[in-house]
This record gives C-alpha cells, structure tokens and sequence, in this order.
C-alpha cells in the first residue's frame, strides 16, 4: 500500500488476485467448522490495488529486463518465481519456494488442507521444474541467494520425498475409512459395561453401570453424511442403548478434544438429558467461546462446563477411577483417560493413534492443530506405559494393541521428528517454520459496542533462541483508538507472552479485520496476528 500511495504499480500472481480483495477475501473466509488449513490467514489486511496481473508463463519487460512468469505452487497454491537475464547471469527470484539451507521456508504452508500435504508433492514439481532450467542463482525471499541452483532443488527433492513417503505409509488421514450403512443397531459390546459406536463419525463410547447411568465418551455426527451436510447434528444411538444395553439416564459426557466431529452432540446431551460436560483443563475455555479461537474444527456453539481436570489427575465416576493425560500430536488440545473396566485396562485415546494395513498410523501432523515435533513420542509413550488392553480410537473402533505394535508406533514417530528436523530452514528457531499461530489475538472474533471499549490480548511464543523483548502495537481502522500505543514484555525462550489492549470503535455496524505488529528483540515480523471485529 504505501508502495502504490507512492505511484509504484502492482503485479500480482494471476493465481491469488483474489488475496489482494482484503474486504471480500475476510467477509468470506471461514472460522467454524474449518477443515481448510491453507494457510492463508497471512493474505493482506486492507485491500491492494493491483495493476496488472501476472498470468502463467507470459513475459514481460521493465526497462530493459524481460522476465517470465514461472508457475511455482508449493509455499502457496499460487506461487510464481520471476525468471529473467541480469548482467549476464539467469536469475530466478523464487519467493519462498527454497531457502539457502536446501530447506522449504515452513512446513506449515505446505499443507493445504485437513491432513493433506498437497503442498509436498506441488513443491517437489516446482523444483523440478526450476532444476531444468539453466539457473545461475536463486534469490529467495528469505534466506542468502542459492548459488548452485541445480543441484539445491534436487537435493530438496529428495528430503520431500522421504516426508511424502512417511505421510503416504503412517498418517492417520491417509488411511481413514468410512463405516457402511447402520446396521439394526449401531452398538457393540466391548465389555459387558462398555458400548461402542463405529457408525458414527468420530466413534463414541459409553459405559453403562448396573442401574442404567451412563458416560459418553465423544458424541459427535450419527454419520460422515452428516458431517458433510453442512455439519448437521441429530441425535442418535441412545435409542439402541436403552433396547440392548439399558440406558436411562446420561450423567457425564468426556471428550477427547475439542473438533467438532467429537463434541457436536455434547451440548445437546446437556441440554437435553441433564449430562454434565467433564473436560481436560486447555479444552475448557475453547468450548465455552469457541469465537476466540482461531483453530481448526471448531464446533461454533458454546458449551457449559460442569468439572475440569488436568494432566495427571485422577478422578471418579461412579466406582470406575480415571486418569487423565495430555496426549498432543493430533492436536495441542487433546488428552486421554485411562480406566478399569470390568477386568480390562483401557485408554480412550481419540485421534491420537489408529490402524491401517501396514501397521500403527499416527493422527498428524496438521500444523494448524497446533503441532509440535514430538508430541507423538511424548502421548504414544504415556499410552504404551499404561499397558492397555483395548485403546477406544477417534476413528477405527476399539483396537487391541500389543506392546510390539506400540513400539512400531514410537518408532514411526521417531521417524517423523527425524524427517521434519531435516526440512526445518532454521533450526534454532524451529517454531516459525512448525508454528503458524506463534502469534494470536484473543479472542479472535469479538462483537463490540459502539463507543464502549472492548480488551484484547496479544498472544505471543518466543520461538527465538534466547529470551525476547516483544513489543506490539495495533493496526486499527480509520476513527478507531486504544489505550495503549505500544505493550512491550520479556517474554523467555519458548515462553509464552500476553500483552493487552483496550480499544474503542466508532459507530457501526461494520465488519473489520484488525491486527497486531509484532517486534522480538528489535527484529520486525509485521502484522502477525490479525482479529475479526463486529462493530453493532
């Protein structure tokens, strides 16, 4: 914007003129129920006047210097490099698509929708591509210039290829089935007091005493047609329990995490039946105002919370003793609750671990579920020390796991950590690269008062190698103010920072994006957190 205010003129990539439709673009994007994780949160806050665009393969000349428009998707689905002759020398200025390191930029940009790595194999062509042609040198948008251009990108290649053939054999959503039709009844008995449903879509559980109370275990769609119908919950599978295992009355219904395919029904039970919500203690305030997150799979309606626990502890329903643990890895908001029944050790692990044909499959990784390297290693081995007889799963039914199998699947995961630390371009600051909400605002959705100032938090994590002076300030609209021009914080390696502001917008109604400018230890990273504020 202050390029063009100065006259200069805009190209843009052909592919992603609608980014440069800031008002369209926001007004549109959806924040609910979302299984799109592209990466495009990073699209431009206010609108950008676009002069030409840059088509596919066409040439065009600035002065003296011709260049081509080189199709480049992998960083994004519409990446272009600009190809073209300097001083003798053929340049490609590649953007994100290779840094000096013979690394991608960030892994998270490469997935480019819910368990899909899409990005991969389209970075690995774009290379290809770029390796055919007699380059000189790539000038990467971050990262020195790439002097033997050849050579880098079929070494990427290869990394790519170890990544793809790992998420290919062992991700959790390469291998996911969809049951039949419901059968007569959609239960089973696992025990004689545990009951589960594979129709469903994710599975659900419950255990059923003498007397009839019950405990859900998830309780999300009646089927995956109802999922894909514009998510549409209907009450399903109590019908069968009262004929066939004696169901009267729901006390407690637990999720495993927050996704909606798991807690769409978990309101309803409350509603309905009097069920008390139980939930992990970093699910609660995500279910409770689901409008001040910005993750994936988010359920939109708020949920009353009867009982919250943390990692560790150990609790009771009726004479059954659960203990709960942090589980990350399919998601940063997940936990499992290990528990006696009838003589067998159990552990309902949701979308952690699952079953294909070649043995363990893992739950990830889907970055924008807040992914870290080594979350698997860390749940699977919580899992695997329990010593389970059956481990309840989001998405294959009650799997009896043997410690070999579990082992396979710490293995895989060990795997996977050695694959990701080698495509990450900057180690010591790996975060950037695994981390697309390093940087948020709370809450991320906000309806406002005209003239009456709402808070708003900041929400930094340090990925830096050493502690952090952050320093935020905020991108309001036109008429809009705040308390504070600028918050600054320590915030220490690998912490986490809260930095809060009071704001007051005029008069509405208007829908307007806002956003936080970001500095750690004097190092600029821009606007990298935005917010959607209803003004009315």
């Amino acid at each position: 914007m202050r390029l063009a205010a100065l006259g200069a003129r805009i190209g843009a990539p052909e592919a992603e003129l609608g980014y440069f439709d800031a008002d369209l673009f926001w007004r549109t994007r959806n924040i609910f129920d979302n299984y799109n994780t592209y990466n495009d949160f990073a699209a431009p806050l206010a609108s950008i006047p676009v002069d030409r665009a840059l088509a596919d393969h066409e040439e065009f000349t600035w002065y003296d210097l011709r260049l081509r428009v080189v199709p480049a998707p992998g960083h994004t689905k519409g990446s272009i490099a600009l190809v073209g002759e300097i001083d003798g020398r053929l340049v490609a200025f590649a953007g994100d698509t290779i840094h000096h390191s013979i690394r991608p930029w960030t892994l998270f940009d490469l997935e480019w929708g819910y368990g899909g790595q899409d990005g991969v194999v389209a970075l690995s062509l774009t290379l290809q591509t770029l390796a055919s042609l007699p380059l000189d040198v790539i000038l990467p948008s971050h990262g020195e210039p790439v002097s033997d251009p050849s050579a880098a990108c079929l070494a990427l290649i290869r990394k790519l290829g170890g990544y793809h053939e790992w998420l290919h054999l062992y991700t959790y959503q390469g291998g996911i089935g969809y049951p039949q039709l419901p059968a007569d009844t959609r239960v089973q008995p696992l025990t004689p007091h545990l009951w589960m449903n594979t129709t469903s879509f994710a599975n659900s559980y419950t255990l059923v005493t003498g007397d009839g109370s019950t405990m859900f275990l998830d309780y999300g769609f009646p089927s995956h047609a109802h999922f894909s119908a514009n998510v549409r919950f209907v009450e399903h599978t109590l019908d069968d329990l009262r004929k066939v295992a004696g169901l009267k009355t729901i006390e407690v219904v637990l999720p495993s995490h927050y996704h909606d395919d798991h807690v769409c029904g978990l309101q309803y039970l409350h509603d309905q039946y009097g069920a008390q919500l139980w939930v992990f203690e970093n699910q609660e305030d995500i279910l409770a105002h689901p409008e001040a997150y910005k993750i994936t799979c988010l359920w939109q309606r708020p949920m009353t919370t009867g009982r919250v626990f943390g990692e560790g502890e150990t609790f009771k329903w009726r004479d059954i003793t659960f203990t709960a643990a942090r589980t990350p890895g399919h998601t940063e908001y997940h936990c499992a609750v290990s528990f006696e029944l009838d003589g067998r050790r159990i552990v309902h692990a949701g979308d952690t671990i699952g079953r294909g044909i070649t043995g363990p499959r893992l739950g990830g990784p889907i970055f924008q579920n807040r992914f870290t390297p080594g979350d698997f290693l860390t749940s699977i081995t919580k899992i695997r020390e329990f010593e389970p007889d059956y481990v309840l799963t989001g998405h294959w039914g009650a799997l009896h796991l043997d410690p070999a199998f579990l082992d396979e699947a710490l293995r895989r995961a060990r795997a996977l950590n050695d694959v990701l630390w080698d495509l990450i371009a900057v180690p010591e600051e790996a975060g950037f690269a695994y981390d697309p909400n390093w940087a948020t605002l709370y809450p991320y959705q906000i309806t406002a008062a005209p003239g009456e100032p709402f808070a708003i938090e900041a929400r930094i994590v340090n990925h830096l190698s050493a502690g952090a002076r952050a320093t935020v300030s905020l991108r309001l609209p036109e008429g809009w103010t705040s308390d504070l021009l600028l918050v600054e914080e320590t915030i220490p390696r690998g912490g986490r920072g809260v930095l809060r502001f009071q704001v007051t917008a005029p008069a509405g109604p208007v829908r307007q994006v806002i956003a936080a400018d970001i500095t750690l230890n004097g190092r600029p990273f821009g606007p990298a957190a935005e917010g959607i504020v209803t003004v009315g």
